[in-house]
């Protein structure tokens, strides 16, 4: 019995000794300056529920267990946290990203990542608040489009090393949409800053992709006009009708809109039926037309960012909101919320800046030459990312309804135009497949939701990738059944790949569906 009782006593000394000292350790993080960073406060939040903010969603409610939450400033302004489990650390550093303008913590992804186990980092890109007048200052654009995560990078990981009494073993960073577009500038900018990096829906052409914002605006102007919800609708179903069976199941879901082919001409309202709603006018046919384009030069006709994607245009289910999947907010809300402001503040610093009077010409230049370089994050040049064994996982939902939505498949492009240029292509593929993969989700939206299959772990995916070596060639996806009770689930292929229905067996079951190399054909015909 005594050398039973000792045995467990030494475990217990060995177990305390291995963690922190709790509350102790974490107070003790007050006041530290460390990695050119300032802890403003560190306190034990105990464990129990946190309600966090979710953008353009009700606010969530997490049960989470106690942490150490230490509060900090790097750069002079970019407030940021760090949350250290205090039991069960995975070993694991885990930064995520923010959204739209920033301004704020992301605390609800904070909380997810500490619910999974990791210490968890995050920040608000150098600005608080909502107040626009931070675009005025070239310091603060280039903190929140570039160098925001970066600076907070090093005094996160050290405040991790610091209170468990050893640095983390990995680090990943997840993000989407800005947070999307931090990934990529980590991926291209600061290689060295994490081992995975899970970059979702990523606005790394930001000044282009206020000017599609702006584009979808315009097209609704004369002789353009607005497209009703209804009649939404009805340009979706005729889409639906046109290319839903191409990937062989009809199932309200186009899972190759680089293939559809697809005329507006046929849904034309004739002088007979004017006045029905099953059919789009000729001003609402010109506005389809330019949104499935995306913004142009006027001179040259290039394109300036990519269109929306067929299938893309309604979902009978969606609601009226902003975060709505369809194209409701792509026809004016969005350039009233976020391209106007930026290019009144950011680019012209003239508060009564017509929109009305940009040149799609002449003014993109001046746009990119102004702000391109402090929030643009398309650089090919990926090689010391692959050199240091960094992964990089990029998704896009084919039914986002803020993204043109082939920009990530134009970068691999890109990405793999590079890396041929010391080789063949077939073997550029090969390399670039080999650090970066990109899968497009069918109906998904922007981030998350809309009709398709949009809740899978892509985080997961990079963790086996970066820790085992097993390069993911599909995410099993889920969404809600009809019915409430067991979820469908779909395999998403890694790009170029797509999921194929057998012909036989369920819809709702992944290994009814294989992977198959689509045909990449390029969309810049469209009507």
């Amino acid at each position: 019995m005594l050398v039973r009782w000792l045995a467990c006593a030494v475990l217990m000394l060995a177990a305390l000794h291995a963690a922190p000292a709790l509350a102790g350790d974490c107070q003790a993080l007050t006041g530290r300056a460390i990695e050119g960073a300032r802890v403003v406060s560190a306190e034990v939040a105990p464990a129990g529920p946190m309600t966090t903010p979710v953008p353009l969603a009700a606010p969530a409610t997490l049960d989470l267990p106690a942490f150490c939450r230490v509060k900090a400033i790097a750069a002079g302004s970019i407030g940021f946290e760090v949350w250290l489990p205090l039991d069960g650390w995975n070993n694991r550093l885990l930064s995520v990203g923010s959204g739209g303008f920033g301004g704020d913590l992301p605390l609800n992804a904070l909380a997810v990542g500490l619910q999974k186990g990791f210490a968890v980092t995050g920040n608000d890109t150098g600005h608080q608040g909502a107040d626009p007048s931070w675009m005025r200052d070239p310091v603060k654009v280039r903190l929140w489009g570039h160098s925001a995560t970066h600076l907070v990078t090093a005094p996160s990981k050290a405040l991790v090393a610091a209170y468990y009494g050893a640095p983390a073993r990995w680090a990943y960073f997840e993000g989407c949409s800005t947070g999307g577009a931090q990934a990529m500038t980590e991926a291209q900018a600061y290689p060295d800053d994490y081992d995975g990096l899970v970059a979702g829906a990523p606005g790394m052409s930001y000044a282009h992709l206020m000017l599609s914002f702006l584009w979808g605006l315009k097209a609704t102007e004369p002789p353009g006009a607005p497209i009703p919800p209804d009649k939404l609708q009805v340009l979706h179903a005729a889409v639906l009708a046109a290319c839903d069976h191409d990937d062989g199941l009809r199932d309200g879901l186009i899972s190759d809109p680089e293939t559809c082919r697809f005329d507006v001409a046929s849904i034309i309202c004739g002088p007979e039926d004017a006045a029905r709603n099953a059919c789009l006018t000729p001003a609402e046919a010109r506005t389809a037309r330019l949104i499935y384009s995306g913004p142009r030069n006027r001179r040259t006709g290039a394109s300036i960012y990519p269109g929306f994607a067929y299938g893309s245009e309604a979902d009978a289910a969606a609601g009226a909101s902003l975060a709505a999947y369809g194209w409701g907010a792509i026809q004016g809300p969005l350039a009233q919320y976020f391209a106007i402001p930026l290019l009144r503040t950011m680019v012209y610093g003239d508060p009564d800046w017509d929109w009305r009077t940009f040149d799609w010409d002449r003014d993109v230049a001046e746009v990119d030459r102004r702000v391109g370089g402090d929030i643009t994050a398309l650089s090919p040049d990926l090689e010391r990312f692959r050199a240091r064994g960094g992964k990089l996982l990029i998704h896009q939902g084919w039914g986002d309804q803020f993204n043109g939505q082939d920009l990530p498949i134009e970068y691999r492009r890109r990405v793999i135009d590079a890396f041929a240029e010391t080789g063949g292509r077939g073997h550029a593929e090969a390399a670039v497949d080999g650090f970066m993969r990109v899968f497009m989700a069918p109906g998904m939206g922007h981030c998350a939701g809309g009709p398709g299959f949009a809740d899978f772990d892509a985080l997961s995916a990079v963790q086996a990738w970066v820790e085992t070596g097993r390069a993911p060639d599909r995410l099993l996806a889920s969404r809600p059944s009809a019915s409430g009770t067991t979820p469908e689930v779909r395999p998403i292929c890694a790009y170029p790949g797509l999921a194929r229905y057998v012909g036989a067996g369920s819809p709702a079951d992944p290994s009814s569906f294989r992977c198959v190399r689509g045909t990449g054909a390029s969309r810049g015909g469209r009507p």
